[in-house]
């Protein structure tokens, strides 16, 4: 079923440009998806999953992780990036860092 098509253990990098999915073979990492900041509308968590909605697609990007511990970093962890790139780029206050992303 190509709506729930899964592709295996992936990396997950945060960068300038936006998280990207790496696919590991014989310890080689090999891009295999692109999310630019601008293009994700939402990240969200839910149980072990964390949920990256793109502009211009009906289905999220479903990325499961070991535990639901795992999904919430990885979702702070990207919300904090993106504000930091954001203000880096002088589109978001200073003030707006410190706020609490629980």
């Amino acid at each position: 079923n190509e709506k729930h098509k899964a592709i295996g253990t992936v990396w997950l990098g945060f960068c300038v440009r936006g998280i990207v999915a790496y696919d590991v073979h014989k310890e080689v990492k090999t891009p295999i998806h692109h999310c630019s900041w601008r293009k994700i509308q939402n990240l969200s968590f839910a149980n072990r999953k964390l949920l990256v909605e793109l502009q211009g697609t009906e289905q999220p990007l479903v990325f499961h992780t070991g535990s639901y511990k795992k999904a919430r970093y990885l979702l702070h962890l990207s919300i904090s990036y993106h504000r930091f790139q954001l203000y880096t780029r002088g589109l978001l206050p200073p003030e707006s860092l410190s706020a609490s992303t629980h």
